[in-house]
């Protein structure tokens, strides 16, 4: 059954490939199964034995898993029209949840210090200063970070918009005297 495994997976990609799918890593990786097949004297495909195979590669992450399984799966699925003992893993067999990053919320003293950090910025009286205190100030002025207070800003002059289900302030008035100021003085 040993080549006929080799050569199964090789007809398996070979034809996907002539059907426009690029399958780059695809005939390494099922070579690497149909070895497993061939070392395990398997004459099927079976679940017990794609999912071992899935997760036996050290180098392998977590993340990997599902990627390799899925390999096995579409080759299972053809591989069950020549063999009716074929079993085909299910979908979501290993899922793989992948971790997020927590987001840090500013407290208002921070955002503060932040605002005037940016104004304090090389050149004195430049507007690479005015630029960063307006850009950390526009942060606050979205609906990213309500709470956050700006000085010099003109709340009357805004305008509430909905945009892609988001609600944005923006303000028409907003970093004008800083701007002007920055200008002045350069």
């Amino acid at each position: 059954m040993s080549s006929t495994w080799h050569q199964a997976v090789e007809d398996y990609v070979n034809m996907r490939r002539s059907l426009g799918f690029k399958l780059a890593k695809a005939m390494a990786t099922l070579q690497d199964f149909a070895a497993f097949l061939e070392d395990n004297g398997a004459s099927h495909i079976t679940i017990a034995l794609a999912l071992r195979w899935a997760q036996q590669n050290p180098a392998a992450r977590p993340v990997e898993w599902p990627q390799r399984l899925s390999l096995v799966r579409g080759f299972a699925r053809h591989w069950s029209a020549n063999d009716s003992g074929t079993e085909i893993p299910p979908w979501r067999l290993l899922p793989h949840r992948p971790s997020r990053a927590r987001s840090y919320i500013y407290s208002d003293d921070e955002v503060q210090r932040l605002l005037a950090a940016a104004q304090q910025l090389p050149p004195a009286g430049g507007l690479r200063g005015s630029t960063y205190y307006c850009l950390l100030a526009a942060c606050g002025a979205t609906s990213h970070f309500p709470t956050w207070y700006v000085p010099n800003f003109d709340h009357s002059a805004s305008i509430q918009m909905r945009m892609s289900g988001v609600w944005t302030w923006l303000s028409r008035a907003f970093g004008r005297v800083k701007t002007d100021e920055a200008l002045n003085n350069a």
